[in-house]
């Protein structure tokens, strides 16, 4: 039986947005009510969890996950998308030898700022930067602060100039950004030319379902099997289990008396029903998510 809701792990193809993997699932299960936890290009693949029903109330802390990608760059060139998809701004003739390429991936390591591409999904005064680039307008973009804890050169070939690393970074990060500004500080430019999401959260690539592998699963009768309960994106949370008191307090909004330590906790029933996000504060616990079903209410 497929629950009313939960988080499938999709391996995305390159050639379809998040908002097409979003709409196969509906299909799929036969339900509006859908959603993904952090965006990838079209031409991007691996990670995209995808939430349902009431586990679309996790959305916010699935998409503030560190996140792992493997990334394809090409020295030499830059674009005005930051991609090997874009139209070409600059091309030069001047080489990066792997010893500069090591040295200056160590250098990324560690908190930044970076500055948001113009072809990207933030909107500036209600208008996504992307349909701004498109009128040929370069909006004025906020630096962020972003985290790079991880940059590993896994290839390089020098003859072509292009290379392949892997990054772990805070959210928000964008890769070909990244890409782009290695070029910069290596010289000749750079350009991301592929990009494959190898961890989100607790998901890694190797536990992800392709579209055509969920469709064969539903037809065979197995699909439950690849859904993931909506806790399991807080699996790093201390564990919380209630007393029937503190799970009527928390069903009905009521803040209870608490002597654990201050700070966020996954709360769950005694019959182990997951109740959603707990803060602690104060010496007072009180639910700031539920995930709860509704009609499993039960008396005050």
């Amino acid at each position: 039986m497929i629950p009313s809701s939960g988080l499938i792990p999709v391996n995305k193809c390159a050639g379809l947005s998040s908002h097409d993997v979003v709409n196969r699932i509906r299909k799929l299960l036969g339900l509006r009510k859908v959603g993904h936890t952090g965006t990838l290009d079209e031409m991007a693949t691996g990670v995209l969890p995808i939430l349902f029903g009431r586990a679309t109330r996790a959305a916010d802390y699935a998409q503030s996950a560190d996140k792992s990608y493997r990334a394809g760059i090409r020295f030499g060139m830059t674009s005005d998308t930051q991609d090997v998809w874009g139209n070409v701004l600059s091309r030069s003739c001047a080489r990066v030898a792997e010893s500069d390429l090591r040295d200056a991936l160590a250098s990324f390591l560690g908190e930044r700022t970076q500055i948001p591409p113009l072809y990207s999904a933030i909107r500036k005064n209600g208008v996504r930067l992307y349909d701004l680039a498109r009128a040929g307008v370069e909006a004025e973009r906020e630096p962020r602060r972003i985290t790079v804890f991880r940059a590993e050169l896994l290839s390089f070939r020098e003859d072509v100039q292009e290379a392949e690393i892997d990054f772990s970074v805070s959210k928000g990060t964008y890769i070909r950004t990244l890409c782009h500004d290695l070029g910069v500080f290596l010289g000749p430019g750079a350009v991301m030319t592929s990009l494959c999401r190898t961890e989100s959260g607790p998901f890694k690539l190797s536990e992800c379902f392709t579209l055509e592998e969920l469709e064969a699963k539903k037809e065979q009768g197995l699909l439950a099997g690849c859904i993931r309960p909506v806790e399991t994106l807080f699996e790093d949370f201390p564990r919380m289990i209630l007393s029937p008191g503190e799970e009527t307090d928390l069903r009905f909004g009521r803040r209870f008396p608490s002597s654990l330590q201050p700070g966020r906790a996954a709360a769950f029933s005694g019959s182990g029903e997951f109740i959603g996000i707990c803060e602690i504060l104060e010496g007072e616990c009180r639910l700031i998510k539920g995930f709860y079903e509704t009609e499993r209410r039960i008396a005050p």
